[in-house]
């Protein structure tokens, strides 16, 4: 049988393993940053702090409620629009006469479809942007009041 190998044993003073001291960064002392200031730790201010911050909250939650209300809006018209749309492709489909106007009407359709759609998004990121910066804001000022 050939002999077991040994691992190598690691350099005096080297730390291994679980039992290892984390070393400190060698910048840690440069890059530390000086101790927060708290100007008003008195339970009055601890309270309007949570007041603040319950109101921002509500505000928050009240915009994105509206603004969700508003996209769904938004979508039920598109898919309203869409319906109508097919609607009378399929009434127009029934009354064609020759295989290019099926395609034709078809094609109508789908482009239709398409510029909707992209119509559609953009309406719908412009107000997903205007969402997101009123849901922002009461957070922005409670931040400016702190």
């Amino acid at each position: 049988m050939p002999p077991k190998s040994r691992k190598p044993e690691p350099a005096r003073g080297a730390h291994s393993g679980a039992h290892a001291a984390a070393a400190p960064a060698p910048h840690a002392a440069e890059s530390a940053l000086p101790p927060p200031d708290f100007p008003d730790l008195s339970y009055a201010g601890l309270a309007a702090l949570g007041r603040d911050s319950i109101e921002a909250v509500v505000q928050s939650n009240a915009a994105i409620s509206a603004g969700i209300e508003a996209m769904g809006r938004e979508i039920m018209v598109a898919a309203r629009a869409a319906l109508q749309a097919a609607g009378a492709t399929a009434r127009a489909l029934l009354e064609a006469k020759t295989f290019e106007e099926v395609v034709r009407l078809q094609t109508d359709l789908a482009w239709r479809n398409f510029d909707e759609l992209v119509q559609g998004s953009t309406r719908l990121q412009e107000l997903s942007c205007s969402v997101a910066s009123r849901a922002i804001e009461p957070w922005q000022n409670a931040a400016a009041r702190a």
